[in-house]
C-alpha cells in the first residue's frame, strides 16, 4: 500500500517569460480531426508509409484503430500540426494512448514519435511500453538534448541546428500505435504540441504546493507512479517515467498547482 506525506510548499522567486507560441491540441470530442493510421516496418525507414488507413471516432471522445497490418502502425497528425514549427523548439508534445490486445505479447520495439522534415527523419523512445487496458500518458520535449536520434533508435543524435531545420519545414508528425506482437485495438487522445515544461507565472513572489508519494521498494525493481482523477476509472496516467527501487523507501513528488484532486497508486514493472 503506497503511503503519502504532505510536502511543504516552498517560496520560489520567479522572472518573467516570453509568451509561448499556441497550443495545437487533439482532444477527439466529435470526430477524427484528421488523424489518420500509418503502416511502417519497426525499424524503419519511417519517411514513406506503407499503407494510410482511417482512424475511428469514438463517442466517448478518443480515436482508435484495430491494428491493420503485420507491421508498425503510428497515428499521424494532421496538416495543422506540420508546416513552420521553429517556435515549438523547446516545448513538448504530449499525448494519451492505451493499447488492448486481441491477442499476442507486449513489445516494445518502435520509436514513440517520429518527425520528418528538411530531408531528415528524428525519433525517440519515450519510455517503456505501456501497461495494458489503461490510459498512459507521454510526454517529449522538443530539442536535441532530450534523447532523439536520427533515422532510427540506434542512430546518432541531431544537432540543434538539424532539429531547428525539421521543425521549420515540418512534413510529418507520428506517434506509434503498435504495442502487441498480434493483433490489438489502439486508441489516442489528448494529443497537444507546444505545451511548456512546468513554465513559471508571471514575475513575483510564488508559492508551489506538491505532494510527496512514497512507498516501500526492492532493491532493482522497477516502479511505476500513476494517478487518476478518480478511482471509479481505467484512466491513469504515468506520473513521469520508471523509478528504481533500493531496498528502502522511494519517494517522488507531485505539484498540486492545479488544484484538481488526484489519486495515486504505484505498480511494480519487472
Amino acid at each position: 500500500m503506497s503511503a503519502f506525506k504532505v510536502f511543504v510548499p516552498i517560496l520560489m522567486l520567479t522572472a518573467a517569460v516570453s509568451p509561448a507560441p499556441a497550443e495545437i491540441r487533439s482532444s477527439f470530442d466529435t470526430d477524427p480531426e484528421g488523424w489518420v493510421v500509418v503502416s511502417i516496418p519497426a525499424s524503419g525507414p519511417f519517411t514513406t508509409p506503407l499503407a494510410t488507413n482511417a482512424a475511428t471516432f469514438s463517442a466517448c471522445g478518443f480515436v482508435q484503430s484495430e491494428d491493420p497490418t503485420t507491421v508498425t502502425s503510428f497515428w499521424q497528425a494532421p496538416a495543422r500540426f506540420l508546416g513552420d514549427r521553429s517556435s515549438s523548439y523547446g516545448l513538448t508534445l504530449e499525448w494519451d494512448v492505451r493499447i488492448t490486445p486481441i491477442a499476442g505479447k507486449m513489445i516494445d520495439a518502435s520509436p514513440e514519435v517520429v518527425l520528418v522534415g528538411a530531408g531528415l527523419t528524428l525519433v525517440i523512445d519515450a519510455g517503456p511500453a505501456p501497461p495494458p487496458d489503461v490510459w498512459t500518458h507521454f510526454r517529449v520535449t522538443l530539442d536535441e538534448c532530450a534523447g532523439w536520434k536520427k533515422e532510427n533508435l540506434a542512430g546518432v543524435a541531431p544537432t540543434a541546428t538539424e532539429f531547428q531545420a525539421t521543425l521549420a519545414s515540418l512534413t510529418a508528425l507520428r506517434l506509434c500505435g503498435e504495442y502487441v506482437e498480434g493483433p490489438e485495438v489502439d486508441a489516442l487522445d489528448n494529443v497537444v504540441l507546444n505545451t511548456a515544461a512546468d513554465a513559471p507565472p508571471a514575475a513575483g513572489l510564488a508559492i508551489w504546493p506538491a505532494v510527496e508519494i512514497g512507498w516501500p521498494t526492492l532493491s532493482n525493481q522497477l516502479y511505476q507512479v500513476q494517478w487518476a482523477a478518480a478511482l471509479d476509472t481505467n484512466r491513469w496516467f504515468n506520473l513521469g517515467s520508471p523509478i528504481r527501487g533500493n531496498g528502502g523507501t522511494n519517494n517522488l513528488f507531485d505539484s498540486t498547482r492545479s488544484g484538481a484532486k488526484k489519486f495515486y497508486r504505484v505498480l511494480p514493472l519487472n
